[in-house]
């Protein structure tokens, strides 16, 4: 089936405190890119994601989520319609040439921890003005990758 993969978080490319780690979930169509799926790659390459909550370990089950909120990085960026703002105005979250955005401060001194900090404190609070009844901090879940 598809495999959930994992990797430890890289400070030096994003500073974040504790030792997160990135995940990546198997959606439909993994072959292609967000804006190349069609019905039919959906349908032959179904992802991971278990339609009920129990993971079998099946071609199309090896992971299941439970909900809890989100937050967008249009939220965060404050940069909404990402696309046509960056076609029309210039604007991008990020630019890794001069490791500041253009038009939006959020991820500038990506590298930078005490920054880093400040970005999941900031993300942290708006999520718990969003979802009061969920805790806005977990403890790092290990990545076994390695």
């Amino acid at each position: 089936g598809y495999v959930v993969g994992c990797s430890p978080n890289d400070n030096t490319r994003v500073a974040l405190p504790g030792n997160p780690a990135w995940y990546s979930l198997p959606g439909t169509c993994p072959s292609k890119f967000y804006f190349q799926k069609t019905e039919a790659c959906n349908a032959a390459e179904p992802g991971g994601h278990c339609t009920g909550s129990d993971v079998t370990g099946a071609g199309d089950c090896t992971y299941t989520i439970e909900k809890a909120g989100e937050i967008r990085l249009d939220e965060l960026s404050g940069i909404e319609n990402y696309n046509e703002v960056c076609a029309t105005t210039g604007q991008r979250e990020y630019d890794e040439a001069t490791d500041q955005g253009v038009g939006t401060s959020f991820w500038n001194g990506k590298a930078n921890a005490a920054k880093g900090k400040t970005r999941v404190e900031h993300i942290e609070n708006l999520f718990a003005q969003k979802f009061p009844q969920w805790p806005a901090h977990l403890e790092d879940v290990p990545c076994d990758s390695v």
